[in-house]
Protein backbone atom coordinates (compact mmCIF):
# COMPACT_ATOMS: atom_id res chain seq x y z
CA UNK A 1 0.00 0.00 0.00
CA UNK A 2 2.82 2.38 0.90
CA UNK A 3 4.55 1.75 -2.43
CA UNK A 4 1.27 2.41 -4.28
CA UNK A 5 0.83 5.75 -2.46
CA UNK A 6 4.40 6.72 -3.30
CA UNK A 7 3.58 6.23 -6.98
CA UNK A 8 0.11 7.86 -6.98
CA UNK A 9 0.88 10.92 -4.80
CA UNK A 10 3.38 12.64 -7.17
CA UNK A 11 0.92 12.30 -10.08
CA UNK A 12 -1.88 13.70 -7.92
CA UNK A 13 0.26 16.73 -7.02
CA UNK A 14 1.20 17.31 -10.67
CA UNK A 15 -2.45 17.36 -11.79
CA UNK A 16 -3.42 19.49 -8.77
CA UNK A 17 -0.78 22.12 -9.59
CA UNK A 18 -1.71 22.04 -13.28
CA UNK A 19 -5.31 22.72 -12.31
CA UNK A 20 -4.29 25.70 -10.18
CA UNK A 21 -2.13 27.09 -13.00
CA UNK A 22 -4.96 26.74 -15.52
CA UNK A 23 -7.38 28.46 -13.16
CA UNK A 24 -4.89 31.30 -12.57
CA UNK A 25 -4.25 31.65 -16.29
CA UNK A 26 -7.98 31.81 -16.96
CA UNK A 27 -8.47 34.48 -14.28
CA UNK A 28 -5.53 36.53 -15.57
CA UNK A 29 -6.86 36.11 -19.09
CA UNK A 30 -10.05 37.87 -18.08
CA UNK A 31 -8.05 40.75 -16.60
CA UNK A 32 -5.77 41.29 -19.58
CA UNK A 33 -6.05 44.53 -21.54
CA UNK A 34 -6.34 42.66 -24.80
CA UNK A 35 -9.83 41.13 -24.87
CA UNK A 36 -8.87 39.09 -27.96
CA UNK A 37 -6.45 37.01 -25.92
CA UNK A 38 -8.63 34.14 -24.74
CA UNK A 39 -6.82 30.94 -25.63
CA UNK A 40 -3.34 29.52 -26.01
CA UNK A 41 -3.25 30.12 -29.78
CA UNK A 42 -4.05 33.82 -29.59
CA UNK A 43 -1.75 34.16 -26.56
CA UNK A 44 1.10 32.60 -28.54
CA UNK A 45 0.34 34.89 -31.47
CA UNK A 46 0.45 37.94 -29.18
CA UNK A 47 3.79 36.86 -27.71
CA UNK A 48 5.26 36.18 -31.16
CA UNK A 49 4.18 39.57 -32.57
CA UNK A 50 5.52 41.62 -29.66
CA UNK A 51 8.72 39.55 -29.50
CA UNK A 52 9.32 40.13 -33.21
CA UNK A 53 8.88 43.90 -32.84
CA UNK A 54 11.18 44.06 -29.82
CA UNK A 55 13.84 41.93 -31.53
CA UNK A 56 13.76 44.36 -34.46
CA UNK A 57 14.28 47.29 -32.07
CA UNK A 58 17.23 45.57 -30.39
CA UNK A 59 18.83 44.80 -33.76
CA UNK A 60 18.33 48.43 -34.79
CA UNK A 61 19.61 49.87 -31.51
CA UNK A 62 21.97 47.89 -29.31
CA UNK A 63 22.22 50.60 -26.64
CA UNK A 64 21.08 50.63 -23.02
CA UNK A 65 17.65 52.26 -22.66
CA UNK A 66 14.06 51.72 -21.56
CA UNK A 67 11.02 50.78 -23.65
CA UNK A 68 7.35 51.27 -22.84
CA UNK A 69 3.99 50.58 -24.46
CA UNK A 70 0.37 51.60 -24.05
CA UNK A 71 -1.02 48.04 -24.16
CA UNK A 72 -0.24 45.09 -21.93
CA UNK A 73 -0.80 41.43 -21.38
CA UNK A 74 0.37 41.73 -17.78
CA UNK A 75 2.00 44.32 -15.55
CA UNK A 76 5.28 42.40 -15.75
CA UNK A 77 5.45 42.30 -19.54
CA UNK A 78 8.98 43.71 -19.35
CA UNK A 79 10.09 40.49 -17.68
CA UNK A 80 8.16 38.36 -20.18
CA UNK A 81 9.70 40.12 -23.18
CA UNK A 82 13.13 40.86 -21.64
CA UNK A 83 13.24 44.63 -22.01
CA UNK A 84 13.82 47.44 -19.50
CA UNK A 85 10.54 49.18 -18.65
CA UNK A 86 8.57 50.99 -15.95
CA UNK A 87 5.28 49.09 -15.77
CA UNK A 88 5.67 46.58 -13.00
CA UNK A 89 4.06 44.85 -10.05
CA UNK A 90 6.06 43.68 -7.05
CA UNK A 91 5.22 43.79 -3.36
CA UNK A 92 8.96 44.15 -2.64
CA UNK A 93 9.49 47.39 -4.59
CA UNK A 94 10.88 50.14 -2.38
CA UNK A 95 8.30 52.67 -1.19
CA UNK A 96 10.56 55.57 -2.18
CA UNK A 97 10.66 54.33 -5.77
CA UNK A 98 6.88 53.98 -5.96
CA UNK A 99 6.35 57.44 -4.44
CA UNK A 100 8.81 58.99 -6.88
CA UNK A 101 7.02 57.54 -9.90
CA UNK A 102 3.74 58.79 -8.45
CA UNK A 103 5.19 62.31 -8.05
CA UNK A 104 6.41 62.24 -11.65
CA UNK A 105 2.83 61.76 -12.83
CA UNK A 106 3.23 58.09 -13.77
CA UNK A 107 0.13 56.04 -12.98
CA UNK A 108 1.10 54.38 -9.71
CA UNK A 109 -1.38 52.71 -7.35
CA UNK A 110 -0.19 50.74 -4.31
CA UNK A 111 2.35 48.26 -5.77
CA UNK A 112 1.05 48.59 -9.34
CA UNK A 113 2.90 50.86 -11.76
CA UNK A 114 1.20 51.22 -15.16
CA UNK A 115 2.84 53.38 -17.80
CA UNK A 116 -0.25 53.69 -20.02
CA UNK A 117 0.25 56.83 -22.12
CA UNK A 118 2.86 58.02 -19.66
CA UNK A 119 3.45 61.43 -18.13
CA UNK A 120 5.31 64.24 -19.92
CA UNK A 121 8.06 63.89 -22.53
CA UNK A 122 10.46 65.25 -19.89
CA UNK A 123 9.65 62.32 -17.58
CA UNK A 124 10.08 59.87 -20.46
CA UNK A 125 13.45 61.43 -21.20
CA UNK A 126 14.60 61.59 -17.58
CA UNK A 127 13.90 57.87 -17.17
CA UNK A 128 15.58 56.94 -20.45
CA UNK A 129 12.46 55.78 -22.33
CA UNK A 130 13.74 55.77 -25.91
CA UNK A 131 11.06 53.69 -27.63
CA UNK A 132 7.30 53.63 -27.22
CA UNK A 133 5.03 50.90 -28.63
CA UNK A 134 1.41 51.67 -29.44
CA UNK A 135 -1.49 50.35 -31.46
CA UNK A 136 -2.53 53.92 -32.24
CA UNK A 137 -1.42 55.62 -35.44
CA UNK A 138 -1.43 58.94 -33.57
CA UNK A 139 0.27 58.49 -30.17
CA UNK A 140 -0.51 60.54 -27.08
CA UNK A 141 2.89 62.21 -27.42
CA UNK A 142 3.97 63.23 -30.92
CA UNK A 143 7.13 61.14 -31.20
CA UNK A 144 8.27 60.27 -34.74
CA UNK A 145 7.44 56.75 -35.94
CA UNK A 146 10.38 54.46 -36.70
CA UNK A 147 8.42 51.54 -38.14
CA UNK A 148 5.14 49.64 -37.94
CA UNK A 149 4.72 45.86 -37.83
CA UNK A 150 1.76 43.55 -37.17
CA UNK A 151 -0.42 46.47 -36.07
CA UNK A 152 2.18 47.74 -33.58
CA UNK A 153 3.63 51.21 -34.16
CA UNK A 154 7.11 51.91 -32.80
CA UNK A 155 7.81 55.54 -31.90
CA UNK A 156 11.20 56.92 -30.88
CA UNK A 157 11.66 59.60 -28.25
CA UNK A 158 14.25 61.89 -29.91
CA UNK A 159 15.05 63.68 -26.64
CA UNK A 160 15.55 60.63 -24.40
CA UNK A 161 18.37 61.04 -21.89
CA UNK A 162 20.99 58.32 -21.36
CA UNK A 163 20.52 56.12 -18.30
CA UNK A 164 23.62 57.77 -16.80
CA UNK A 165 25.09 61.25 -17.30
CA UNK A 166 27.16 63.87 -15.49
CA UNK A 167 25.45 66.52 -13.37
CA UNK A 168 26.57 69.38 -11.14
CA UNK A 169 26.31 69.76 -7.39
CA UNK A 170 22.80 71.25 -7.61
CA UNK A 171 21.42 67.77 -8.35
CA UNK A 172 22.42 66.46 -4.92
CA UNK A 173 21.50 69.50 -2.82
CA UNK A 174 17.90 68.39 -2.46
CA UNK A 175 14.77 68.88 -4.55
CA UNK A 176 11.25 68.98 -3.15
CA UNK A 177 9.38 66.14 -4.86
CA UNK A 178 6.39 66.27 -2.53
CA UNK A 179 4.59 69.49 -3.51
CA UNK A 180 0.98 69.14 -4.68
CA UNK A 181 1.62 70.45 -8.18
CA UNK A 182 3.35 67.65 -10.11
CA UNK A 183 4.36 70.05 -12.88
CA UNK A 184 6.22 72.20 -10.35
CA UNK A 185 8.14 69.09 -9.30
CA UNK A 186 9.25 68.51 -12.89
CA UNK A 187 10.38 72.11 -13.24
CA UNK A 188 12.44 71.74 -10.07
CA UNK A 189 14.02 68.53 -11.39
CA UNK A 190 14.83 70.34 -14.63
CA UNK A 191 16.61 73.13 -12.71
CA UNK A 192 18.44 70.67 -10.43
CA UNK A 193 19.85 68.78 -13.41
CA UNK A 194 21.24 71.97 -14.96
CA UNK A 195 18.32 73.49 -16.87
CA UNK A 196 18.08 77.22 -17.64
CA UNK A 197 17.14 78.92 -14.37
CA UNK A 198 15.18 81.75 -16.01
CA UNK A 199 12.86 79.52 -18.06
CA UNK A 200 10.02 77.13 -17.23
CA UNK A 201 9.95 73.76 -18.93
CA UNK A 202 6.30 73.22 -17.90
CA UNK A 203 4.16 76.34 -18.35
CA UNK A 204 0.65 76.78 -16.88
CA UNK A 205 -2.23 77.36 -19.28
CA UNK A 206 -3.87 80.75 -18.72
CA UNK A 207 -7.24 80.95 -16.94
CA UNK A 208 -9.08 77.73 -17.88
CA UNK A 209 -12.82 78.42 -17.48
CA UNK A 210 -14.84 75.77 -15.64
CA UNK A 211 -18.49 74.88 -16.24
CA UNK A 212 -20.70 72.18 -14.70
CA UNK A 213 -23.55 70.12 -16.12
CA UNK A 214 -25.98 68.36 -13.75
CA UNK A 215 -23.57 68.72 -10.80
CA UNK A 216 -23.72 70.22 -7.31
CA UNK A 217 -20.52 71.07 -5.43
CA UNK A 218 -19.68 71.01 -1.73
CA UNK A 219 -16.33 72.32 -0.45
CA UNK A 220 -14.47 70.99 2.59
CA UNK A 221 -10.88 70.85 3.82
CA UNK A 222 -10.11 67.88 1.53
CA UNK A 223 -11.28 69.53 -1.67
CA UNK A 224 -14.49 69.85 -3.65
CA UNK A 225 -17.12 67.12 -3.76
CA UNK A 226 -18.85 66.96 -7.15
CA UNK A 227 -22.23 65.22 -6.84
CA UNK A 228 -24.71 64.32 -9.57
CA UNK A 229 -28.05 66.13 -9.32
CA UNK A 230 -30.02 63.72 -11.50
CA UNK A 231 -28.52 60.24 -11.53
CA UNK A 232 -30.35 59.36 -14.76
CA UNK A 233 -28.60 62.05 -16.81
CA UNK A 234 -24.97 62.65 -17.69
CA UNK A 235 -22.88 64.83 -15.40
CA UNK A 236 -19.90 66.71 -16.79
CA UNK A 237 -17.15 69.09 -15.71
CA UNK A 238 -15.82 71.13 -18.63
CA UNK A 239 -12.75 73.35 -18.90
CA UNK A 240 -12.46 75.83 -21.77
CA UNK A 241 -8.88 76.76 -22.68
CA UNK A 242 -7.79 79.51 -25.08
CA UNK A 243 -4.68 78.05 -26.69
CA UNK A 244 -1.80 80.54 -26.64
CA UNK A 245 1.03 78.01 -26.90
CA UNK A 246 1.70 75.50 -29.73
CA UNK A 247 3.41 73.02 -27.41
CA UNK A 248 1.91 69.77 -26.02
CA UNK A 249 -0.82 70.25 -23.40
CA UNK A 250 -1.23 68.06 -20.31
CA UNK A 251 -3.85 67.59 -17.61
CA UNK A 252 -3.47 66.56 -14.00
CA UNK A 253 -6.42 66.26 -11.59
CA UNK A 254 -5.50 66.15 -7.93
CA UNK A 255 -7.82 63.86 -5.98
CA UNK A 256 -7.70 62.30 -2.49
CA UNK A 257 -9.71 59.29 -3.69
CA UNK A 258 -8.37 56.07 -5.16
CA UNK A 259 -10.63 53.32 -6.46
CA UNK A 260 -10.46 50.18 -8.57
CA UNK A 261 -13.62 51.24 -10.41
CA UNK A 262 -13.84 53.46 -13.48
CA UNK A 263 -14.58 56.94 -12.15
CA UNK A 264 -14.47 59.27 -15.14
CA UNK A 265 -13.86 59.65 -18.87
CA UNK A 266 -11.97 62.46 -20.58
CA UNK A 267 -12.97 64.04 -23.90
CA UNK A 268 -11.15 66.76 -25.85
CA UNK A 269 -13.45 68.63 -28.23
CA UNK A 270 -15.85 65.67 -27.86
CA UNK A 271 -13.16 63.17 -28.90
CA UNK A 272 -12.72 60.37 -26.36
CA UNK A 273 -9.20 60.41 -24.88
CA UNK A 274 -9.57 57.66 -22.31
CA UNK A 275 -10.76 56.68 -18.86
CA UNK A 276 -9.32 58.64 -15.97
CA UNK A 277 -9.18 58.49 -12.17
CA UNK A 278 -9.42 54.71 -12.15
CA UNK A 279 -7.12 51.83 -11.29
CA UNK A 280 -5.13 52.17 -14.52
CA UNK A 281 -5.19 55.92 -15.14
CA UNK A 282 -4.12 58.42 -12.51
CA UNK A 283 -1.36 60.96 -12.86
CA UNK A 284 -0.56 63.30 -15.74
CA UNK A 285 -2.57 62.81 -18.94
CA UNK A 286 -1.26 63.95 -22.37
CA UNK A 287 -3.99 65.80 -24.31
CA UNK A 288 -2.14 66.62 -27.55
CA UNK A 289 -0.97 69.71 -29.45
CA UNK A 290 -3.30 72.46 -30.65
CA UNK A 291 -3.04 75.50 -32.90
CA UNK A 292 -2.45 78.85 -31.24
CA UNK A 293 -5.59 80.98 -31.21
CA UNK A 294 -8.02 78.05 -31.11
CA UNK A 295 -10.33 77.14 -28.23
CA UNK A 296 -10.21 73.66 -26.71
CA UNK A 297 -12.85 72.16 -24.44
CA UNK A 298 -11.69 69.40 -22.10
CA UNK A 299 -14.62 67.48 -20.67
CA UNK A 300 -14.74 65.07 -17.73
CA UNK A 301 -17.77 62.78 -17.72
CA UNK A 302 -18.58 61.37 -14.28
CA UNK A 303 -19.21 57.61 -14.15
CA UNK A 304 -20.02 57.57 -10.42
CA UNK A 305 -22.55 59.55 -8.33
CA UNK A 306 -19.75 61.47 -6.56
CA UNK A 307 -16.24 62.64 -7.31
CA UNK A 308 -13.83 64.54 -5.08
CA UNK A 309 -11.24 66.81 -6.67
CA UNK A 310 -8.80 69.31 -5.23
CA UNK A 311 -7.58 71.13 -8.30
CA UNK A 312 -7.26 70.80 -12.08
CA UNK A 313 -3.85 71.62 -13.59
CA UNK A 314 -3.32 72.34 -17.29
CA UNK A 315 0.28 72.80 -18.44
CA UNK A 316 2.20 73.14 -21.70
CA UNK A 317 5.61 71.51 -22.21
CA UNK A 318 8.23 73.65 -23.99
CA UNK A 319 9.46 71.22 -26.64
CA UNK A 320 12.28 73.44 -27.96
CA UNK A 321 13.61 73.96 -24.44
CA UNK A 322 13.50 70.20 -23.82
CA UNK A 323 15.35 69.54 -27.08
CA UNK A 324 18.12 71.96 -26.15
CA UNK A 325 18.37 70.51 -22.67
CA UNK A 326 18.57 66.98 -24.08
CA UNK A 327 21.51 68.02 -26.28
CA UNK A 328 23.28 69.36 -23.20
CA UNK A 329 22.62 66.10 -21.33
CA UNK A 330 23.90 64.03 -24.28
CA UNK A 331 27.19 65.95 -24.21
CA UNK A 332 27.67 64.66 -20.67
CA UNK A 333 26.48 61.12 -21.35
CA UNK A 334 28.13 58.13 -19.73
CA UNK A 335 28.32 55.00 -21.87
CA UNK A 336 26.73 52.11 -19.99
CA UNK A 337 26.16 48.54 -21.10
CA UNK A 338 24.50 45.60 -19.39
CA UNK A 339 26.91 42.80 -18.55
CA UNK A 340 23.98 40.94 -16.98
CA UNK A 341 20.65 41.78 -15.38
CA UNK A 342 22.44 42.82 -12.19
CA UNK A 343 25.78 44.05 -13.54
CA UNK A 344 26.44 47.26 -15.51
CA UNK A 345 29.71 48.68 -16.75
CA UNK A 346 30.78 51.75 -18.69
CA UNK A 347 33.13 54.65 -19.24
CA UNK A 348 32.99 58.30 -18.23
CA UNK A 349 35.03 61.27 -19.44
CA UNK A 350 34.90 64.02 -16.80
CA UNK A 351 36.33 67.43 -17.68
CA UNK A 352 36.04 69.12 -14.28
CA UNK A 353 35.91 68.33 -10.59
CA UNK A 354 32.85 68.61 -8.38
CA UNK A 355 30.82 66.44 -10.76
CA UNK A 356 28.42 63.59 -10.05
CA UNK A 357 27.40 60.54 -12.03
CA UNK A 358 23.61 60.47 -12.19
CA UNK A 359 21.77 57.18 -12.76
CA UNK A 360 18.05 56.95 -13.51
CA UNK A 361 18.19 53.72 -11.50
CA UNK A 362 16.38 53.34 -8.17
CA UNK A 363 18.67 53.82 -5.18
CA UNK A 364 19.21 50.68 -3.15
CA UNK A 365 21.69 49.81 -0.42
CA UNK A 366 22.48 46.61 -2.30
CA UNK A 367 24.05 48.42 -5.27
CA UNK A 368 27.85 48.19 -5.26
CA UNK A 369 29.49 50.97 -7.32
CA UNK A 370 33.17 51.19 -8.19
CA UNK A 371 35.14 53.80 -10.15
CA UNK A 372 38.46 52.59 -11.56
CA UNK A 373 38.11 49.48 -9.35
CA UNK A 374 37.78 51.61 -6.20
CA UNK A 375 34.56 51.48 -4.18
CA UNK A 376 32.38 54.61 -4.48
CA UNK A 377 29.60 55.56 -2.08
CA UNK A 378 26.20 55.94 -3.81
CA UNK A 379 24.10 59.00 -2.89
CA UNK A 380 20.30 58.99 -2.83
CA UNK A 381 18.97 61.93 -4.89
CA UNK A 382 15.40 63.09 -5.47
CA UNK A 383 14.62 60.64 -2.65
CA UNK A 384 14.65 57.72 -5.09
CA UNK A 385 17.46 57.72 -7.67
CA UNK A 386 21.21 57.29 -7.43
CA UNK A 387 24.38 59.32 -7.97
CA UNK A 388 28.08 59.05 -7.09
CA UNK A 389 30.80 61.69 -6.74
CA UNK A 390 33.45 61.57 -9.47
CA UNK A 391 36.66 63.52 -10.16
CA UNK A 392 37.96 64.79 -13.50
CA UNK A 393 39.62 62.32 -15.88
CA UNK A 394 38.79 59.17 -17.82
CA UNK A 395 37.16 56.52 -15.67
CA UNK A 396 35.75 53.01 -15.86
CA UNK A 397 32.47 52.51 -14.01
CA UNK A 398 31.14 49.25 -12.60
CA UNK A 399 27.79 48.65 -10.89
CA UNK A 400 26.71 45.34 -9.39
CA UNK A 401 23.50 44.56 -7.55
CA UNK A 402 24.28 42.09 -4.76
CA UNK A 403 21.39 41.51 -2.31
CA UNK A 404 22.28 41.48 1.36
CA UNK A 405 22.81 37.91 2.53
CA UNK A 406 23.60 36.70 -1.01
CA UNK A 407 27.13 35.50 -0.21
CA UNK A 408 26.02 34.12 3.15
CA UNK A 409 23.24 32.27 1.37
CA UNK A 410 25.69 30.76 -1.12
CA UNK A 411 27.97 29.66 1.72
CA UNK A 412 25.07 28.09 3.62
CA UNK A 413 23.88 26.35 0.45
CA UNK A 414 27.34 24.90 -0.17
CA UNK A 415 27.65 23.75 3.45
CA UNK A 416 24.17 22.23 3.29
CA UNK A 417 25.08 20.40 0.09
CA UNK A 418 28.28 19.08 1.67
CA UNK A 419 26.34 18.00 4.76
CA UNK A 420 23.75 16.28 2.57
CA UNK A 421 26.47 14.39 0.70
CA UNK A 422 28.15 13.39 3.98
CA UNK A 423 24.85 12.17 5.47
CA UNK A 424 23.98 10.25 2.31
CA UNK A 425 27.45 8.69 2.21
CA UNK A 426 27.29 7.83 5.92
CA UNK A 427 23.87 6.20 5.49
CA UNK A 428 25.18 4.21 2.56
CA UNK A 429 28.15 2.99 4.63
CA UNK A 430 25.85 2.22 7.56
CA UNK A 431 23.49 0.28 5.31
CA UNK A 432 26.42 -1.65 3.85
CA UNK A 433 27.77 -2.40 7.35
CA UNK A 434 24.36 -3.62 8.56
CA UNK A 435 24.04 -5.84 5.50
CA UNK A 436 27.52 -7.28 6.13
CA UNK A 437 26.70 -7.93 9.80
CA UNK A 438 23.48 -9.70 8.82
CA UNK A 439 25.44 -11.85 6.35
CA UNK A 440 28.01 -12.75 9.02
CA UNK A 441 25.23 -13.72 11.44
CA UNK A 442 23.62 -15.92 8.80
CA UNK A 443 26.91 -17.66 8.05
CA UNK A 444 27.53 -18.31 11.77
CA UNK A 445 24.02 -19.71 12.25
CA UNK A 446 24.34 -22.36 9.53
CA UNK A 447 27.84 -23.58 10.38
Amino acid sequence: MKKLLNIIFPFFMIFFLLGINLQTAHAADGQADDSQISNIDSYSEFIAKVDSVLNRIHLMDGGFYRIEKDFQRDLNDAMQFRYHGLSHYSSTTKTNTLDFLLRLGINQTYYWTRYGSGSTAFVDSLLGIRYFLSRDEVPAKAYPERFSQDGIHVYENPVAFPISFLVGKSAVLGTDVYTKNLFDIQNQLYYSLGGEADKQLLIPAKNPKTSLLNINTVKDEKGVLYAKIDGNNESEISWTIEIDNPNPLYLYLETPDRTNDDTAEIYVDNVFIGKYLSVDRYGILPLGKFQTGTTVIVKLKMLKPNLKLNQAYFYYEDWDLLQNFSKKIQENAVTLSAVSGSHLSGNAVVNSDDQYLFFSIPYDDDWSVSIDAEVAEPIRIFDALMAVKIDSGNHTIDLQYIPKGFHTGILLSILSLILLIVVAFWKKIQKSTNFQNQSDCSDTKYR
